[in-house]
């Protein structure tokens, strides 16, 4: 992957951003990393107080058809991180301003596995959260989608992944979206009433 990574870039992300860090960037991209593990929490209550049960159906299906998916990932191409694999060649560290460290330790130590880098499951389920916030719940794209747009910037720029583990990332969230496609069609609300 890190091969992948400088084929393709000719440096590794992390590598290439290590001069251009700044401390409050590094906080606001590690608020929004860690905010990935809350999303599911958000959308099932939002969902479960407008009483749309089959949005609800329809959200936990993909997002355990998601984890799924990662977790295969792990098994087939168990990977270390840039943080981890490329530790010898950063320079400098990593500095917040005010709860980077303690977040990036919890992370850290909540993460039992290592080797959970392909595909970045962030990438994956954050992608998914914009999609069903869009089909379920839109008003919460004003506020998921630059939370999503910091959680990508993050798995970089905090060296958790390589940009190949981000495509792949995103491929898997594409056939997640396939896949619900065909299990959850979508339908008219005229049919749905009448089915109702």
């Amino acid at each position: 992957l890190a091969g992948w990574d400088a084929w393709a870039c000719g440096i590794a992300p992390g590598l290439w951003l290590e001069p251009r860090m700044v401390p409050l960037a590094t906080e606001v991209l590690q608020i929004c990393y860690a905010t990935f593990f809350f999303w599911p929490v958000v959308l099932g209550l939002l969902l479960c107080r407008h009483r749309d049960l089959v949005g609800l159906e329809h959200c936990w299906f993909a997002l355990t058809l998601c984890f799924y998916l990662s977790y295969l990932g792990y098994i087939a191409f168990p990977a270390l991180g840039p943080r981890f694999f490329l530790a010898s060649e950063f320079r400098l560290p990593l500095e917040g301003v005010w709860c980077f460290t303690a977040l990036h330790d919890w992370i850290n130590r909540a993460e039992l596995i290592k080797r959970d880098c392909c595909p970045s499951g962030h990438t994956m389920m954050s992608l998914l959260y914009v999609y069903l916030a869009a089909r379920h719940l839109p008003r919460l794209l004003w506020i998921l989608a630059p939370v999503t747009a910091g959680i990508l910037a993050a798995t970089l720029y905090l060296r958790y992944h390589y940009l190949a583990d981000l495509v792949a990332g995103a491929a898997g969230t594409l056939v997640v979206i396939l896949v619900l496609g065909r299990v959850f069609p979508v339908r008219d609300p005229a049919t749905l009433q009448r089915e109702a």
